[in-house]
């Protein structure tokens, strides 16, 4: 999803950073689309690495979460614990950890975060437990910036 939407973007004209776990996974893109592509390493589940991509993207107006995990496993598996911790990792810490990393140039140049969420965060699917929670946690954790980051608010 994310590559396709910083195609979709860049197709459009815009100036896209990009954040990946991996940036060389972007190189044809990066040819393809020069300078107007910048693609930073950042891994929502490594503070450190999403701080230094917010110091150096200064210019953001749209910040596009799209990081997710997702591991099948079943409500009483023996790694149910194991699989909801690296789920919540990605799907819940890592949002809170973009919107610090990035809260100060979003504020100062009137931008806005988009967090990818998923209708099983909103109604949980049985064969889902552990990512539903996570993404039902993030859900809940996105609203308070929605509300107070809005014009007006």
């Amino acid at each position: 999803m994310g590559r396709a939407l910083t195609e979709a973007l860049l197709e459009r004209g815009a100036m896209k950073v990009t954040r990946r776990r991996d940036p060389e996974t972007l190189a044809a893109l990066r040819e393809r689309h020069g300078s107007r592509l910048v693609a930073l390493r950042s891994d929502v589940t490594n503070a450190g690495q999403v701080a230094e991509a917010g110091r150096q993207a200064t210019d953001v107006d749209l910040l596009f979460n799209n990081a997710g995990a997702f591991e099948p496993t079943e409500l009483t598996g023996e790694t149910i614990v194991d699989v909801a911790r690296r789920e919540m990792e990605v799907n819940y810490f890592g949002a809170p950890r973009m919107l610090r990393g990035f809260a100060d140039t979003l504020s100062r140049r009137g931008g806005v975060i988009v967090h990818v969420g998923s209708a099983a965060g909103l109604s949980n699917v049985p064969l889902q437990p552990t990512y539903s929670a996570s993404k039902a946690a993030q859900h809940s954790l996105t609203q308070p910036p929605a509300r107070c980051w809005r014009p007006g608010a």
